[in-house]
């Protein structure tokens, strides 16, 4: 579970965190002590962690789950080539294709050759999963 947080700017899943061998009880217990904050549906930041835009990133990504790409200006960003985080994530993807505050999902299909088995990282950022060369991510 601490590769999760220290990976993903302090921001968890409900699903990562029981993967990791967490209850519900214990992330609820986690919540109700304020170590965690809920930041979207089965989304979770560390209390500790700022708020970043990375941190609202990875928040989106993995709410929006499946194989959600990052597009539009947050790709833009994320890349180094617009200066201003966007204050709407866009994805596309194999998703339930569900919008909601500050994300907006499109279904569309990514073709595996385009998602290399090693993304590249811009701006020294860590990765935020798959990559490939037209500057979307992936979880």
């Amino acid at each position: 579970m601490r590769e999760h947080l220290l990976r993903q700017a302090g921001v968890i899943s409900l699903s990562q965190a029981r993967g990791a061998g967490m209850t519900y009880r214990q992330v609820e217990h986690k919540v109700r002590t304020g170590e965690w904050l809920t930041v979207r549906r089965g989304v979770y930041r560390l209390h500790a962690a700022a708020p970043l835009p990375e941190t609202a990133l990875w928040a989106a990504l993995l709410w929006a789950g499946g194989t959600a790409w990052l597009t539009a200006q947050g790709a833009a960003w994320w890349w180094g080539i617009e200066p201003q985080a966007p204050t709407r994530w866009a994805f596309a993807g194999v998703t339930s294709g569900r919008s909601g505050p500050g994300v907006q999902l499109t279904r569309a299909f990514v073709d595996p050759r385009d998602r290399p088995a090693t993304p590249r990282r811009p701006r020294g950022q860590p990765s935020l999963g798959g990559a490939h060369d037209g500057g979307a991510l992936g979880a």
